[in-house]
Protein backbone atom coordinates (compact mmCIF):
# COMPACT_ATOMS: atom_id res chain seq x y z
CA UNK A 1 0.00 0.00 0.00
CA UNK A 2 0.98 3.72 -0.50
CA UNK A 3 2.33 5.62 2.27
CA UNK A 4 0.32 8.54 3.42
CA UNK A 5 2.58 11.04 5.55
CA UNK A 6 0.49 13.01 8.11
CA UNK A 7 1.15 17.06 7.67
CA UNK A 8 0.45 19.13 11.13
CA UNK A 9 -1.70 22.66 10.15
CA UNK A 10 0.10 25.86 11.10
CA UNK A 11 -1.96 27.18 13.92
CA UNK A 12 -1.66 30.73 13.76
CA UNK A 13 -2.62 32.84 17.96
CA UNK A 14 -2.96 36.17 17.99
CA UNK A 15 -2.00 37.69 21.87
CA UNK A 16 -3.07 41.21 22.73
CA UNK A 17 -0.93 42.46 25.29
CA UNK A 18 -0.40 45.83 27.17
CA UNK A 19 2.58 46.63 29.60
CA UNK A 20 2.59 49.43 31.95
CA UNK A 21 3.23 50.42 35.38
CA UNK A 22 1.31 49.49 38.44
CA UNK A 23 -1.64 51.59 39.17
CA UNK A 24 -0.99 53.75 42.08
CA UNK A 25 -3.77 55.21 44.56
CA UNK A 26 -3.44 59.11 45.51
CA UNK A 27 -4.80 58.87 49.13
CA UNK A 28 -6.15 62.29 49.16
CA UNK A 29 -8.32 61.51 45.83
CA UNK A 30 -9.82 58.10 46.94
CA UNK A 31 -10.80 59.62 50.03
CA UNK A 32 -12.60 61.96 48.01
CA UNK A 33 -14.06 59.29 45.83
CA UNK A 34 -15.18 57.05 48.71
CA UNK A 35 -17.23 60.15 50.19
CA UNK A 36 -18.97 60.72 46.89
CA UNK A 37 -17.33 63.54 45.45
CA UNK A 38 -16.84 64.42 41.79
CA UNK A 39 -13.67 64.55 39.94
CA UNK A 40 -15.09 68.44 38.95
CA UNK A 41 -15.07 69.02 42.85
CA UNK A 42 -12.03 67.91 43.34
CA UNK A 43 -10.22 69.75 40.77
CA UNK A 44 -11.65 73.11 41.35
CA UNK A 45 -10.96 72.35 45.48
CA UNK A 46 -6.92 71.76 44.56
CA UNK A 47 -7.17 74.72 41.92
CA UNK A 48 -5.80 77.25 44.42
CA UNK A 49 -2.86 75.13 45.77
CA UNK A 50 -2.05 74.64 41.90
CA UNK A 51 -2.45 78.61 41.07
CA UNK A 52 -0.13 79.19 44.24
CA UNK A 53 2.42 76.77 42.73
CA UNK A 54 2.63 78.15 39.46
CA UNK A 55 2.65 81.83 40.34
CA UNK A 56 2.92 82.63 43.67
CA UNK A 57 0.85 85.92 44.20
CA UNK A 58 0.56 87.18 41.47
CA UNK A 59 -3.21 87.92 40.47
CA UNK A 60 -4.79 86.09 37.58
CA UNK A 61 -5.69 89.68 35.90
CA UNK A 62 -1.92 90.61 36.15
CA UNK A 63 -0.41 87.65 34.05
CA UNK A 64 0.59 88.01 30.64
CA UNK A 65 -1.47 86.39 27.79
CA UNK A 66 0.51 83.47 27.54
CA UNK A 67 0.94 82.80 31.25
CA UNK A 68 -2.63 82.69 31.07
CA UNK A 69 -2.83 80.33 28.38
CA UNK A 70 -0.38 78.20 30.76
CA UNK A 71 -3.19 78.25 33.16
CA UNK A 72 -5.90 77.29 31.27
CA UNK A 73 -3.70 74.45 30.35
CA UNK A 74 -2.91 73.37 34.03
CA UNK A 75 -7.11 73.60 35.13
CA UNK A 76 -7.10 70.89 31.83
CA UNK A 77 -4.13 68.58 32.84
CA UNK A 78 -5.81 69.10 36.60
CA UNK A 79 -8.78 68.24 35.71
CA UNK A 80 -7.92 65.01 33.50
CA UNK A 81 -5.75 63.46 36.23
CA UNK A 82 -8.82 64.05 38.45
CA UNK A 83 -10.81 61.90 36.07
CA UNK A 84 -7.80 59.02 35.67
CA UNK A 85 -7.35 58.99 39.54
CA UNK A 86 -10.72 58.10 40.10
CA UNK A 87 -11.06 55.47 37.37
CA UNK A 88 -8.27 53.88 38.91
CA UNK A 89 -10.64 53.98 42.34
CA UNK A 90 -13.26 52.63 40.02
CA UNK A 91 -11.18 49.63 39.07
CA UNK A 92 -10.20 49.21 42.76
CA UNK A 93 -13.21 48.57 44.06
CA UNK A 94 -14.07 45.04 43.19
CA UNK A 95 -11.07 44.18 44.95
CA UNK A 96 -12.04 46.23 48.15
CA UNK A 97 -15.18 44.55 48.20
CA UNK A 98 -13.46 41.27 48.37
CA UNK A 99 -9.73 42.41 49.88
CA UNK A 100 -8.34 38.74 49.92
CA UNK A 101 -8.09 39.16 45.82
CA UNK A 102 -5.33 41.96 46.56
CA UNK A 103 -3.19 38.57 47.24
CA UNK A 104 -3.43 37.64 43.59
CA UNK A 105 -3.90 40.42 41.76
CA UNK A 106 -0.82 42.79 39.60
CA UNK A 107 -2.96 45.87 38.59
CA UNK A 108 -2.45 47.79 41.70
CA UNK A 109 0.70 48.22 43.54
CA UNK A 110 -0.19 48.21 47.17
CA UNK A 111 2.11 47.44 50.11
CA UNK A 112 0.16 45.38 53.19
CA UNK A 113 0.12 48.47 55.41
CA UNK A 114 -1.59 51.28 52.41
CA UNK A 115 -4.03 47.84 51.74
CA UNK A 116 -5.58 48.23 55.31
CA UNK A 117 -5.29 51.89 55.38
CA UNK A 118 -7.19 52.00 51.65
CA UNK A 119 -9.98 49.40 53.01
CA UNK A 120 -9.88 51.42 56.79
CA UNK A 121 -11.44 54.10 54.51
CA UNK A 122 -13.73 52.32 52.51
CA UNK A 123 -15.49 50.64 55.12
CA UNK A 124 -15.19 53.92 57.15
CA UNK A 125 -18.95 55.25 57.63
CA UNK A 126 -20.92 58.43 58.13
CA UNK A 127 -22.49 57.88 62.22
CA UNK A 128 -26.15 59.41 61.18
CA UNK A 129 -26.29 57.14 57.92
CA UNK A 130 -25.57 54.36 59.65
CA UNK A 131 -27.95 55.12 62.50
CA UNK A 132 -30.65 54.46 60.15
CA UNK A 133 -29.55 50.83 58.80
CA UNK A 134 -29.27 49.64 62.64
CA UNK A 135 -31.70 46.47 63.51
CA UNK A 136 -33.43 46.26 60.10
CA UNK A 137 -33.42 43.60 57.56
CA UNK A 138 -30.33 44.55 54.53
CA UNK A 139 -32.28 41.96 52.12
CA UNK A 140 -35.81 43.89 52.42
CA UNK A 141 -36.43 45.53 49.28
CA UNK A 142 -38.08 48.75 50.86
CA UNK A 143 -34.20 49.25 52.62
CA UNK A 144 -32.73 49.68 49.53
CA UNK A 145 -35.88 52.46 48.56
CA UNK A 146 -34.71 54.49 51.70
CA UNK A 147 -31.46 55.33 50.30
CA UNK A 148 -32.59 58.37 48.53
CA UNK A 149 -34.57 59.72 51.78
CA UNK A 150 -31.79 59.01 53.91
CA UNK A 151 -29.06 60.64 51.57
CA UNK A 152 -31.34 63.80 51.42
CA UNK A 153 -32.08 63.74 55.14
CA UNK A 154 -28.11 63.61 56.23
CA UNK A 155 -26.87 65.43 53.11
CA UNK A 156 -24.40 62.61 52.38
CA UNK A 157 -23.87 61.77 48.94
CA UNK A 158 -26.30 59.22 47.56
CA UNK A 159 -23.30 56.87 46.16
CA UNK A 160 -21.37 57.20 49.72
CA UNK A 161 -24.70 56.59 51.10
CA UNK A 162 -25.19 53.27 49.15
CA UNK A 163 -21.38 52.30 49.58
CA UNK A 164 -22.11 52.17 53.01
CA UNK A 165 -25.03 50.47 52.06
CA UNK A 166 -23.65 47.59 50.62
CA UNK A 167 -20.34 47.63 52.76
CA UNK A 168 -22.14 46.46 56.04
CA UNK A 169 -24.66 43.97 54.16
CA UNK A 170 -21.33 42.31 52.90
CA UNK A 171 -20.39 41.83 55.92
CA UNK A 172 -23.48 40.87 57.84
CA UNK A 173 -23.65 38.29 54.98
CA UNK A 174 -19.90 36.92 55.57
CA UNK A 175 -20.40 36.96 59.35
CA UNK A 176 -23.38 34.98 59.05
CA UNK A 177 -22.09 32.28 56.40
CA UNK A 178 -19.65 32.17 58.58
CA UNK A 179 -20.95 31.12 61.56
CA UNK A 180 -23.82 28.82 59.36
CA UNK A 181 -20.09 26.60 58.23
CA UNK A 182 -18.56 26.61 61.84
CA UNK A 183 -22.40 25.01 63.05
CA UNK A 184 -22.26 22.35 60.25
CA UNK A 185 -18.58 21.27 60.85
CA UNK A 186 -17.91 18.95 63.92
CA UNK A 187 -15.29 20.99 65.62
CA UNK A 188 -16.29 23.60 68.06
CA UNK A 189 -16.93 26.87 66.99
CA UNK A 190 -13.91 28.66 68.13
CA UNK A 191 -13.57 31.80 65.44
CA UNK A 192 -14.71 34.82 66.93
CA UNK A 193 -16.96 37.17 65.14
CA UNK A 194 -14.50 39.83 65.33
CA UNK A 195 -11.88 37.61 63.68
CA UNK A 196 -14.20 36.71 61.21
CA UNK A 197 -14.10 40.67 60.11
CA UNK A 198 -10.95 40.92 60.54
CA UNK A 199 -9.95 37.80 58.33
CA UNK A 200 -12.19 38.51 55.73
CA UNK A 201 -11.90 42.64 55.25
CA UNK A 202 -8.69 43.40 57.25
CA UNK A 203 -10.11 46.36 58.90
CA UNK A 204 -8.76 48.04 62.48
CA UNK A 205 -10.11 46.92 65.62
CA UNK A 206 -12.22 49.79 66.69
CA UNK A 207 -14.09 49.59 63.25
CA UNK A 208 -14.41 46.15 63.01
CA UNK A 209 -15.84 46.02 66.65
CA UNK A 210 -18.30 48.57 65.35
CA UNK A 211 -19.67 46.69 62.58
CA UNK A 212 -19.56 43.54 64.79
CA UNK A 213 -22.29 45.24 66.83
CA UNK A 214 -24.13 46.26 63.85
CA UNK A 215 -23.85 42.71 62.88
CA UNK A 216 -25.64 41.61 66.35
CA UNK A 217 -28.23 44.20 66.15
CA UNK A 218 -29.30 42.97 62.32
CA UNK A 219 -29.24 39.43 62.89
CA UNK A 220 -31.40 39.77 65.89
CA UNK A 221 -33.76 42.10 64.23
CA UNK A 222 -33.18 44.68 67.27
CA UNK A 223 -35.42 47.74 66.99
CA UNK A 224 -33.57 50.97 67.22
CA UNK A 225 -36.21 53.27 66.36
CA UNK A 226 -38.87 51.87 69.14
CA UNK A 227 -39.42 53.71 72.45
CA UNK A 228 -36.56 55.38 74.57
CA UNK A 229 -33.72 53.14 71.97
CA UNK A 230 -34.80 55.84 69.38
CA UNK A 231 -33.31 59.08 71.05
CA UNK A 232 -29.88 56.85 71.40
CA UNK A 233 -26.81 58.04 68.47
CA UNK A 234 -24.84 55.41 66.56
CA UNK A 235 -21.90 55.45 69.13
CA UNK A 236 -24.75 54.81 71.79
CA UNK A 237 -25.87 52.04 70.06
CA UNK A 238 -22.40 50.26 69.71
CA UNK A 239 -21.74 50.94 73.29
CA UNK A 240 -24.90 49.41 74.87
CA UNK A 241 -24.63 46.36 72.19
CA UNK A 242 -21.19 45.87 73.32
CA UNK A 243 -22.60 45.21 76.93
CA UNK A 244 -25.91 42.86 75.80
CA UNK A 245 -23.25 40.74 73.80
CA UNK A 246 -21.05 40.64 76.76
CA UNK A 247 -24.16 39.62 79.11
CA UNK A 248 -26.71 37.69 76.94
CA UNK A 249 -24.77 37.04 73.51
CA UNK A 250 -21.57 35.21 72.47
CA UNK A 251 -18.53 36.15 70.61
CA UNK A 252 -18.65 33.30 68.18
CA UNK A 253 -21.98 34.20 67.02
CA UNK A 254 -24.26 36.69 66.66
CA UNK A 255 -27.34 34.71 68.28
CA UNK A 256 -28.66 36.45 71.96
CA UNK A 257 -29.79 33.95 74.43
CA UNK A 258 -33.27 34.54 74.70
CA UNK A 259 -33.83 32.07 77.68
CA UNK A 260 -31.73 34.34 80.00
CA UNK A 261 -33.26 35.06 82.55
CA UNK A 262 -31.87 37.73 85.52
CA UNK A 263 -31.42 36.99 88.87
CA UNK A 264 -33.92 37.97 91.40
CA UNK A 265 -33.43 41.50 92.88
CA UNK A 266 -32.45 41.47 96.54
CA UNK A 267 -34.85 41.44 99.31
CA UNK A 268 -36.15 44.78 100.25
CA UNK A 269 -35.89 45.43 104.08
Amino acid sequence: GGRRMLQAQDVETLLSCMVSDSAKVDPTIFRCWVRGMQPREVARQREPALYISLFGSVQFEQLRSDLRQRWRSAQLLNMQECNEEFQVCEWMAPYLSQPQQFQTQLLFNVSPEQLRELLAEYYTFDEEVMREFLGKTLNNKSVLRELEDIAEQTKVPLVSVRRQFHNLKRIVCHVEQQVAKEKESDRPNRTTVLSMIDEAFLLPVELASQYMHITFLSCNRIETFKSRLELLDMNECSSITGVVMAKWGSDVCCELDTGYSPPPPPPFY
